[in-house]
């Protein structure tokens, strides 16, 4: 008996489907840490306007600069987005040259080897860049809790903090 070998068409097909759903969900996580980290930013604008007209009413000093601290942090979030947009297209244009360099065998100032391991360096940091937007997401959210605390003992606001044990 001899054993069938698969057809090259179904794998360039299994290949070409698996490709697309992996660019796929590269676009949603781009698109959710840009949401994330932008809606966040926008929601501490939000609160620093109204802290700041409320103390402004009540002839109140306010140092916002603790709440301003997980602005900062929400914003740098969002340029790590763009950044990662930004060095995700250059890597699949460098993939794209790769896969037109070999299949005509044009002419270029990179050879195949630099093409690849260029697009591999573009890929790998800004994947790398977008970890870093979703750690700067919870570094902004922590920053937040704690300029939180600060303003409630300020202002002898009652702060509640959450525990996990009991008692």
């Amino acid at each position: 008996m001899s054993e069938q070998t698969p057809d090259p068409r179904h794998q360039d097909v299994t290949a070409r489907d698996l490709r697309n759903h992996t660019e796929k969900y590269a676009q949603l996580t781009l698109k959710a840490a840009f949401i994330i980290n932008g809606g966040a930013a926008v929601a501490v604008l939000t609160f620093i306007g109204s802290v700041a007209l409320r103390a402004f009413e009540a002839d109140n000093i306010v140092s916002l600069a603790d709440l301003t601290c997980s602005l900062v942090y929400f914003s740098a979030g969002v340029l790590l987005c763009a950044v990662s947009t930004f060095l995700a297209y250059w890597a699949e244009y460098m993939f794209y040259s790769l896969k037109q360099k070999q299949n005509d065998q044009t002419s270029s100032i990179f050879t195949s080897t630099q093409l690849y391991w260029s697009a591999k360096a573009f890929s790998w940091t800004s994947s790398l860049c977008l970890l870093v937007s979703y750690c700067v997401f919870v570094g902004g959210v922590f920053a937040f809790e704690s300029s939180l605390g600060k303003f409630a003992q300020a202002y002898s606001v009652p702060s509640y903090k959450f525990s996990f044990i009991p008692g």
